[in-house]
């Protein structure tokens, strides 16, 4: 059954009763952050929420409320209801997730609060091997390393500043559909390193948002043999917040059809292919555009460190600098 199900006159979904449950993610996601089922007959989506409607068996004649810290992090979960006389001296709000010491208490859309001052540093990477989907808010504070296949990421990847993301050769990362890329603390600006490797290919998708800050970048690297990949597509928002923070292109940038490639705060674009020339960096689909405006660094919005910077088929290019 398709997100969103228009019901046809005499359909037997009509006056079906309907299930209405309000998702701990985003307003994206579902009906303006809400979805809708019926848990009867072919429409059946049981296998989603299953644990809301799989009766359990109540072992025993022990009833009274269990009240457990289990991550250590300060918070309790004692499941639904007020907090329980059985609970020790503790915070009123219950833990979202007891298994997480980073995750605390529910926000109000029900979703998990982040605990920064537990949220530290693990430097066991993350592998991605295989084609891997990640939905809801994602807090990450390992490294992310995409050897193979696609990461998809939608609705919100918060990163830790000293958490690294790496594409490799034949790795794909793909920031979907309104999905956002932003700090997990410090104001929600990242100050991490993104890699994408030759062979390896970042994509920022419609509608993104990118917020990085201080020593942050974005390195698309280049060999002999091949070439990292940066696609952009349209309306994506990439924030350059310090002057030391930067993009720099040694591989490939694709700008799709339509699409405006731009940036906005104080950092700057570098193109670093020390290759003979002509060097081609910059390719643009179909009524694309290349436009740079902002402060930059000390004014400067790029830096060539290489023979040429060739702008194939972009309409208009154009090079700004507002104060």
């Amino acid at each position: 059954m398709p997100e969103n199900y228009t019901v046809p006159e005499g359909h037997e979904l009509i006056g079906a009763t309907t299930w209405i449950f309000k998702n701990a993610t985003t307003i994206n996601t579902g009906r303006g952050g809400y979805r809708y089922y019926v848990i009867d007959g072919t429409y059946n989506y049981i296998n989603k929420i299953n644990s809301a409607f799989i009766p359990y068996n109540i072992i025993g004649n022990n009833y009274e409320v269990l009240c457990r810290d289990e991550d250590n992090d300060g918070y309790y979960n004692w499941g639904i209801g007020q907090k329980p006389s059985t609970c020790p001296t503790c915070p009123t709000e219950p833990d979202c997730d007891d298994s997480n010491p980073f995750l605390g208490p529910f926000d109000d859309r029900y979703g998990c609060t982040l605990l920064c001052e537990n949220f530290h540093y693990n430097n066991t990477p993350i592998t991605i091997d295989e084609d891997e989907t990640w939905y809801d808010v994602n807090y990450i504070n390992k490294d992310i390393i995409v050897n193979s296949d696609t990461l998809f990421v939608f609705d919100e990847l918060q990163m830790h500043d000293s958490a690294c993301i790496t594409i490799k050769n034949g790795g794909v990362f793909i920031l979907g559909e309104n999905a956002t890329l932003k700090g997990a603390c410090n104001d929600t600006i990242y100050s991490g390193n993104i890699t994408v490797e030759p062979g390896g290919i970042l994509k920022f998708g419609e509608n993104t948002n990118i917020f990085m800050n201080s020593s942050g970048s974005i390195f698309v690297d280049h060999n002999q043999s091949n070439d990292g990949k940066l696609i952009v597509d349209k309306n994506f928002n990439l924030e350059l917040l310090n002057n030391s923070t930067y993009l720099e292109i040694k591989g490939e940038l694709e700008i799709c059809d339509t699409t405006t490639f731009t940036y906005n705060g104080d950092g700057y674009i570098k193109f670093s292919n020390p290759g003979g020339d002509p060097t081609n960096n910059i390719f643009c689909g179909t009524n694309s555009s290349f436009v740079l405006q902002g402060s930059g660094q000390n004014d400067k919005i790029m830096e060539v460190q290489q023979s040429t910077v060739k702008i194939k088929w972009c309409s208009p290019a154009n090079i700004a600098c507002c104060i």
